[in-house]
């Protein structure tokens, strides 16, 4: 399918949203290895998968991990890219030897100063910035209403300089306004808990892909 905006499905945490994800051809599909983080997903899980699938590029999503424990999955699991949250900083260097997603986790008392300090630190070999509102109940009426500390002029400045994935909470009627506004490489989205194994409803989902569409003539 073709979207409006490149999609990152992260944190996917069984097949049958591996499966849903694939089927609509997003260009990442991630998996979370933070032990103890409530959509953390086996490796062993998540090999499988990636074995089976074909499509997106698949994504190893890191916390607090060391640099080896980071080569090491990436070695054994055959993964196209890597993610990395905010405290891995110190842990992870440069060098790896696939791409590198950094997370940028926004809450209400982030500044500009916050953001330009971070984006300066980390590094070169940064393919795209996930930037995470989600985590902090940030939705889009937030940020459009410039309610945050970070000022929408930045964001827009910070979207057309850089590859920038936004997670946001976000009605189906809001998305194209926010994709008009700070044009970005491409949005995250998430699936989570099946109702019961290989059973769940994607209502709310495919009202958002169906936004996200490209409509043909």
């Amino acid at each position: 399918m073709n979207f409006k905006t490149k999609i990152k499905a992260g944190s996917v945490g069984n097949l049958t949203d591996a499966r849903y994800f694939a089927a609509l051809e997003v260009d990442w599909i991630g998996f979370n290895f933070e032990r103890g983080h409530a959509d953390f997903i086996d490796p062993v899980q998540a090999k499988a998968m990636i074995e089976w699938l074909e499509g997106p590029r698949f994504v190893g999503e890191f916390g607090s991990h060391t640099a080896e424990e980071v080569a090491m999955a990436i070695q054994n699991l055959d993964l196209d890219e890597i993610q990395l949250a905010p405290y891995t900083e110190a842990a992870v260097g440069e060098g790896h030897t696939v791409p590198v997603l950094r997370e940028i986790v926004v809450d209400h008392d982030t500044t500009e100063l916050d953001l330009s300090e971070y984006i300066a630190r980390a590094g070169s070999q940064v393919e795209a910035f996930v930037l995470d509102f989600s985590k902090n109940g940030i939705d889009w009426s937030a940020l459009r209403d410039d309610t945050l500390r970070v000022p929408m002029h930045f964001l827009q400045t910070f979207c057309s300089s850089q590859c920038v994935i936004i997670d946001i909470s976000i009605l189906p009627d809001e998305l194209d306004d926010m994709l008009e506004l700070l044009m970005p490489y491409g949005l995250q989205v998430k699936g989570g808990a099946e109702e019961k194994v290989g059973y769940k409803s994607y209502e709310e989902l495919d009202d958002l892909f169906e936004v996200l569409q490209v409509v043909r003539d």
